[in-house]
Formats: C-alpha cells, sequence, structure tokens
C-alpha cells in the first residue's frame, strides 16, 4: 500500500504539472528570435524531458558553456529556454540544441514547436499521465480492498503482489526511464528519487510476503 500511495501521489503531481505547462504554452506563444529590452537578441527553444529543479539547472549548465552565449533562461512550467547571444550571426541553433541533447534532454527551435506533431505529442504524454493517475488510483483500491475483504493468507497477498507489480511496471515505467537517462549523464534528479524510493517500497513489500509464506517473521522494522 505504501508504494501505491507514494507513486499515485507523484503520478497526479506530474500530471498537474503538464496541465499547468500545457496552459502556460497555450497562452505564452513566442518566437524564435526576439530581443531583450538591452536589445540583445534571443534565441527561444522547447526543450523535452526536463521533470524538475535539477533538469533545469543541468539545461542553463550545457547551454551557459558554449561560447557566444550571454545569458540562459529556462523555465520549467513552460519547458522553454531562453538564449541570449550578443550577435546573432555568431552562433548557429544547432549548437544550442545539440547541447541541451548531449545533456540528456531534447530541444527545438520553438518556432518548429509550434507544429501539429509537437502539440499531438504534448497532448499524447498529457493523456498518459492522466491514465496513469487512474491506474494508480484503481490499482491502490485494489489492494487496500484484498486486504481487507480477502481472508488473510497467500491469496490475498498473491493478489495484492500481483497489482503492485503492475502499477510498478506501468506507472513507475516514466520514471525509471528518466532515471537511466540520467544515469548515462552520471547525474540524478526528480526521476533518481522516485524511482529508488518506490523500488525500495516494493522491495520491502515483496520481502514482508515472501516472509510470510515461510511462515517466519521479517527482519525489516
Amino acid at each position: 500500500i505504501g508504494f501505491a500511495v507514494v507513486m499515485g501521489a507523484f503520478v497526479f503531481f506530474k500530471s498537474m504539472n503538464i496541465l499547468a505547462a500545457r496552459s502556460a504554452i497555450a497562452q505564452g506563444g513566442g518566437q524564435t528570435l526576439s530581443h531583450t529590452m538591452s536589445c540583445m537578441p534571443e534565441v527561444h527553444l522547447d526543450v523535452g524531458g526536463m521533470h524538475c529543479a535539477s533538469c533545469v539547472a543541468n539545461v542553463e549548465s550545457a547551454l551557459a558553456k558554449l561560447p557566444h552565449v550571454a545569458n540562459v533562461r529556462v523555465n520549467l512550467a513552460t519547458e522553454r529556454a531562453t538564449v541570449e547571444i550578443p550577435d546573432s550571426k555568431m552562433f548557429s541553433p544547432d549548437e544550442l540544441i545539440s547541447a541541451i541533447e548531449r545533456a540528456g534532454y531534447s530541444a527545438q527551435l520553438t518556432e518548429r514547436a509550434g507544429s501539429t506533431a509537437t502539440q499531438v505529442r504534448r497532448s499524447a504524454e498529457h493523456t498518459s499521465w492522466l491514465v496513469r493517475v487512474v491506474v494508480a488510483g484503481l490499482g491502490l483500491l485494489l489492494i487496500m480492498a484484498a486486504r481487507h475483504l480477502l481472508t488473510p493468507g497467500i491469496v490475498a497477498q498473491s493478489l495484492a503482489l500481483l497489482i503492485a507489480a503492475g502499477l510498478q511496471g506501468y506507472v513507475g515505467w516514466p520514471y525509471y526511464a528518466g532515471a537511466i537517462r540520467r544515469a548515462r549523464h552520471l547525474s540524478a534528479n526528480m526521476d533518481t528519487l522516485v524511482a529508488l524510493g518506490t523500488t525500495t517500497a516494493f522491495v520491502s513489500g515483496l520481502w514482508h510476503v515472501a516472509a510470510s509464506w515461510r511462515g517466519t517473521e521479517s527482519a525489516l522494522p
């Protein structure tokens, strides 16, 4: 049950974050190249794969290391990076995109991001997280029902274990995928914390179930 509660909560807040981001993007608009109050050219990029403040810091650091970049601002809610370039003739947008991709994220110019394909991708991501919210909630209810409505024993424990394993694989997969990507770049973010926390809860529950099947008490508190 502890696993289902933790996973359900994180999935719920992730879905709400996507809703807020979609609203901000719809209202924000924007162009690929604009100018600040100091007349310094700005390049706007849509960045994919950011989930927390650590991701923002990673993207900002990757862009700030490039030559001819004066300032970088990354907005997590809108999933957008704004890069100030002193001289727009001395840079290539591909350099910015490549730097973000090397950091483990996806990127494209905001102007191109307004395409139908991008809107479909964001809509699909939103729908996917909403489905996971529903699945996590139903899974929690089923686990609680198995514990309280069925006679305590191997059957009830096996049913709860199967449901929890399904939640671990389906609902938790985006977090595992994100954690693996960060590990490849020798860094960590919210996905890493969620993957570690929920895996620990699942393994702990599995240990207790296995111990009860053996007819012994678990050594874990």
